[in-house]
Parts: C-alpha cells; sequence; structure tokens
C-alpha cells in the first residue's frame, strides 16, 4: 500500500471523527412507542415499524405495537394508509416518493396521535466505486467517490448489505468541511473477504434526520459497539406528539452493487 493511500485513509477517519460530540444521558426508557418510518425516491412499498422499548441489555430486541391507523401523505395532496405487512410494521401501497417534495407522518394510536415531517432532498450520482485496501490486502472497505455539491447545505447517511444481510453499521456525514470537492465514502468497520456480495446504499437527508442517526450512532458505539437497535437510546427525534421514540425520514437513495474479486 503506498504512503498516499495511508495518508488519504487517516485524514477520513480524522475528518469524520473530530465532528462535534453531542452527548446526551442515556434514560431507561422502557416500553415507550418507537416509530421507525422510512419514505425515499425509489420504487414503493415503504414501510413504517411500530415497536416499544426495551431494558438495556435485554435479549428482546423488538416489541411489535398496533396502533389504531399509519397514515403518509404530502405536500401535492397525495395520502396513503399504510396496511399491515407484518406484527408491527406496515406498508404503503400507491404512494412514490418524489424529490424536492415533503412527507407527512401521522400514526393515530391509543396513546395519542403522533405526527412528523421530512423533506426528501436529493443525493448526489455515485461517480465511481473501488475498493480501498488499508494496511493489508485482507482490510477490504467498500468506497465511493461523489462531486459533492458547492453552495448546498447536505446531509449523507450510508451504510452496506453484505451478502443480502441487514446492515450491521452506518455511518453519516454533512458536507461542512468537503462541501463542492470530489470526495470519497468508505464503509471501514465492516469486514469483507473476496466472493462476499454486498451493497453500498447512500442516503441524502434533512438535518433533523442526519442530528437523529448522529446521536444513535454515537450512542450505540458506546452502549453496544456499534449494534444497531432504537431501543438503549434516547436521539432527537423529529416526531411530536408525546414521549416517543425514533424518526420519519424522507431520502434520496444511490445503490451500488458489487462482489469482492
Amino acid at each position: 500500500m503506498s504512503i498516499k493511500y495511508c495518508i488519504s485513509f487517516i485524514f477520513i477517519v480524522s475528518l469524520f471523527s473530530c465532528k462535534e460530540r453531542i452527548d446526551i444521558a442515556l434514560a431507561e426508557d422502557v416500553n415507550k412507542l418507537i416509530i421507525e418510518g422510512e419514505v425515499h425516491d425509489g420504487a414503493g412499498p415503504y414501510y413504517v415499524k411500530l415497536s416499544r422499548s426495551t431494558k438495556f441489555g435485554s435479549s428482546t430486541t423488538f416489541l411489535p405495537h398496533s396502533p389504531n391507523s399509519v397514515i403518509i401523505t404530502d405536500n401535492e395532496g397525495n395520502k396513503d394508509s399504510l396496511v399491515k405487512h407484518a406484527d408491527g410494521i406496515y406498508k404503503t401501497t400507491s404512494l412514490q416518493g418524489k424529490l424536492g417534495n415533503s412527507y407527512f407522518l401521522t400514526v393515530n394510536d391509543k396513546s395519542g396521535v403522533y405526527t412528523a415531517e421530512s423533506k426528501l432532498n436529493s443525493s448526489p450520482e455515485i461517480d465511481s466505486f473501488y475498493f480501498f485496501f488499508f494496511l493489508t490486502q485482507e482490510n477490504i472497505n467498500p468506497t465511493i467517490v461523489i462531486n459533492e455539491p458547492i453552495n448546498e447545505e447536505n446531509y449523507y447517511r450510508y451504510f452496506v448489505r453484505k451478502n443480502g444481510r441487514a446492515p450491521e453499521f452506518s455511518y453519516v456525514s454533512d458536507d461542512k468541511l468537503i462541501n463542492g470537492s470530489k470526495w470519497r465514502f468508505s464503509a471501514f468497520r465492516e469486514v469483507f473477504k473476496k466472493g462476499d456480495s454486498g451493497e453500498f446504499i447512500f442516503l441524502g437527508m434533512d438535518k433533523a434526520n442526519f442530528n437523529y442517526w448522529n446521536i444513535l450512532i454515537q450512542n450505540q458505539a458506546a452502549v453496544s459497539g456499534g449494534n444497531e437497535s432504537a431501543s438503549p437510546t434516547n436521539p432527537p427525534t423529529n416526531i411530536t406528539g408525546g414521549e416517543v421514540l425514533g424518526y420519519f425520514s424522507a431520502h434520496s437513495r444511490k445503490t451500488k452493487k458489487f462482489i469482492v474479486p
């Protein structure tokens, strides 16, 4: 490996580790309603998951919850009443995500009415893709390159699905230090080997959802070493209507499938 690539990787890690940290005290939020919903610019259906929070360290990670109704509308007057897909999981039947539109979630529950709003922001196209090797040829990091738009305020989340499984880790970034530049994003925490398949997923989201995922990822690293679970954390939600955890995100998606040669 060349010195140039080693220095570049160290700079990337230091850049994102220097992001301002916001400390939040972790409360034992047991049996609180959790709402997790998404709309994106790809083909539907889109899903909203409802559950109840559990104690820290509990072996039960998903306690499904059944509301009275789940509805998503947009600023163009489109409305979709979601139908049950599985216990605690509801899906759209007709809604189509559109760049620039705002989306509104309404969950009617016996405990109250919960609402959220999110704007479907754009994300840059994936300019190129390659495998970044850090220190050894066995340390394989799937990497994308984008042309970051200039004079825009952008917020990103990205993750990798390995061999068709749910992602282990998520990563977030704003563009404060990379605005207008050609930049790369690496999934450096996953362990890939030759023959593995994957899908690199890159999202453009609004600031409220960036704040949510930024804190969630920090807390997960501190509490569970990166295990993805909403129940033991209390990041700032964009859902209003009472004591509720979770998020509602409208975002754009860019994806790249790959096989490690």
